[in-house]
C-alpha cells in the first residue's frame, strides 16, 4: 500500500516533466528555436540534474548562433552523463564551427574512446579537424581518413584526398 502511495503522488511529477521534455523538443524539431529554449530553460530550473534539458538547449543555443551558450550546455550535460555521446557530438560539431579544432578532436577522440555506433563519420571529421589545425596534423589526419574508410564511409567526390595524403586509395 505504501508503495502505491509512493508511485500514484510521483507519478504526475514525472509525467509532468516528461511532458514538458516532449513540448520542448517538439518546438526544436518545429525551429520555434526561441521558444524552446524557454521550455528547456524552465526544465533546468526545476531539475539541474535534466542532461537531456541541457542538450536540448545547447542545440538552441546553437541554432540561435550563440555558440559559446551552447559549449556551455552540452559541457552541462557532458558533466551530468559522461558517457552522453550526442553530447559530446554537438559540442564537437560547435566547436569546428568556432575554429576551435583542438577541443573538437578531443571531443571525437572521446567520441571514439565510448565505441558509438558510426564510428565511420566520426574519424572522417576528426580527420578533417586534424588538416585544419594551425599546426597541420597530416599524419593523423590522413591516418583518420583512411579508418574512415576502412569503417565504410564514403569518400566518392572528395577530390584532394588522395593527393592530400599522398596515396591512391582513399577516393
Amino acid at each position: 500500500m505504501k508503495n502505491l502511495l509512493i508511485i500514484l503522488v510521483l507519478l504526475p511529477i514525472f509525467v509532468m516533466g516528461q511532458t514538458t521534455l516532449d513540448s520542448a523538443n517538439k518546438l526544436l524539431k518545429e525551429k520555434k528555436f526561441k521558444k524552446a529554449k524557454q521550455e528547456f530553460s524552465e526544465i533546468i530550473k526545476n531539475n539541474r540534474k535534466s542532461h537531456m534539458a541541457f542538450l536540448g538547449r545547447g542545440n538552441c543555443f546553437y541554432e540561435l548562433k550563440e555558440y559559446k551558450l551552447a559549449i556551455e550546455d552540452y559541457s552541462k550535460a557532458v558533466e551530468l552523463k559522461n558517457d552522453f555521446v550526442k553530447a559530446y557530438s554537438n559540442r564537437a560539431g560547435t566547436y569546428y564551427i568556432m575554429n576551435d579544432y583542438q577541443n573538437a578532436i578531443l571531443d571525437y577522440s572521446k567520441i571514439i574512446e565510448l565505441n558509438p555506433e558510426d564510428l565511420a563519420s566520426t574519424y572522417f571529421l576528426r580527420g578533417l579537424c586534424k588538416s585544419v589545425l594551425l599546426k597541420e596534423d597530416v599524419v593523423g589526419a590522413c591516418e583518420d581518413f583512411k579508418k574512415a574508410k576502412s569503417l565504410g564511409y564514403s569518400t566518392v567526390g572528395l577530390n584532394g584526398l588522395n593527393k592530400y595524403c599522398n596515396t591512391t586509395d582513399l577516393e
